[in-house]
């Protein structure tokens, strides 16, 4: 049996850097992230580093079709191409942003033009991650639909 991956990422504090790892919330309120380091001076080990908890991220199990990872508030386009009803060709690009629903039990898309959602299904062959709502803020109009989300 195969199991999944529990993955989380988050900002360090101190560099702004993406962390990749697990999540640790100490008692005195310090989110850290966990992961595994392996340099010529220490050698293999395990590191918390502090990070900002509102840049906490889950990794949703999928990958877009380029064979990006995933996670939580990463912004995902869809390029559409068809023709309309009198044969004009139709294309353009559309935004969405991941969140989980708690509604749903699942990993949702949220266009940032519509009010439209859509289960994070077709994402290896349709999406392409093309940022997150924490480094490019004001790429997405949805960026408050998300937040609201992530703090239900």
């Amino acid at each position: 049996m195969k199991r999944r991956l529990i993955l989380y990422r988050a900002k360090a504090k101190e560099s702004n850097e993406w962390i990749y790892g697990d999540v640790i919330d100490h008692p005195t309120k310090r989110t850290r992230i966990r992961h595994f380091v392996n340099t010529q001076y220490t050698g293999a080990r395990f590191v918390e580093d502090p990070v900002l908890p509102d840049t906490v991220s889950e990794y949703t199990g999928k990958e877009d079709k380029k064979g990006k990872r995933i996670f939580e508030g990463d912004v995902l386009r869809f390029h559409y191409s068809f023709p309309d009803v009198t044969g004009t060709l139709l294309s353009g690009d559309e935004d969405y942003v991941v969140a989980w629903s708690k509604e749903q039990a699942g990993w949702y898309l949220y266009s940032s033009s519509y009010d439209e959602e859509d289960g994070l299904s077709g994402t290896d062959t349709l999406f392409e991650v093309v940022g997150n709502v924490y480094d490019n803020p004001d790429m997405l109009k949805g960026r408050q639909k998300f937040l609201a989300f992530k703090t239900i």
